[in-house]
């Protein structure tokens, strides 16, 4: 986390801790699942030497998010958290017979997590089912690596970005105490032009 998230975060915990003062309504959400990301085999640029083929590309993965708020009053919140968007990767393999490459395989990815900040909205539905929706910003940190066979060895290079993009998603809630709910979230992160369709499934509790 960087400086002025971290500032960010400060802010937060503090106005949380002032309105909490009044409402009380704390939550923390805990969620994982599914994270499929729009890339393409053309995100992996290499040089074709001809000798390469069977490209695969997996460009979905296991996800986990973790965030802390406050309600504001019955339909708006707010919260800090931190999620792990997975990794995607791209393989092919090499036989060595144009000579820029070793006999083997070719393997690229990319790794992506942030902390985000949200506006949170709920609309009941029925007296323990409510819709849920939430925009914010994600603050992304993304790390590529890649490891190539050539002159005898495997290669390795790593590159790291960041930035800030939006994000924004629907769910539902399922009140099965009142200081428990079952979530599920459907969302969608920029990075960077590239897009992340997300789904969660997980616990919010309630203080």
């Amino acid at each position: 986390m960087d400086r002025s998230y971290f500032v960010v975060a400060l802010f937060v915990v503090s106005l949380c801790h002032s309105i909490g003062a009044l409402s009380k309504d704390f939550f923390v959400v805990v969620s994982g699942g599914q994270s499929d990301w729009d890339v393409t085999e053309q995100d992996y640029p290499y040089y074709p030497d001809g000798s390469t083929s069977g490209g695969k590309l997996d460009k979905k993965d296991s996800i986990l998010k973790f965030s802390f708020g406050i309600w504001i009053n019955e339909n708006f919140g707010i919260d800090l958290g931190y999620v792990d968007l997975g990794e995607t990767k791209y393989s092919i393999v090499s036989d060595g017979s144009a000579g820029l490459y070793d006999a083997g395989t070719l393997r690229f990815s990319t790794d992506v997590d942030g902390v985000l900040l949200g506006l949170n909205v709920r609309a009941p539905v029925t007296e323990w089912v409510s819709i849920r929706a939430k925009l914010g910003v994600f603050r992304w940190d993304a790390v590529a690596e890649r490891s190539v066979p050539q002159s005898g060895r495997i290669y390795t290079a790593s590159a790291q970005d960041d930035g800030n993009d939006p994000f924004y998603g629907i769910g539902f809630a399922a009140d099965i105490s009142p200081a428990l709910s079952f979530r599920v979230d459907l969302e969608r992160y920029e990075v960077d032009g590239t897009t992340a369709d997300v789904t969660f499934a997980g616990f919010e509790f309630n203080f």
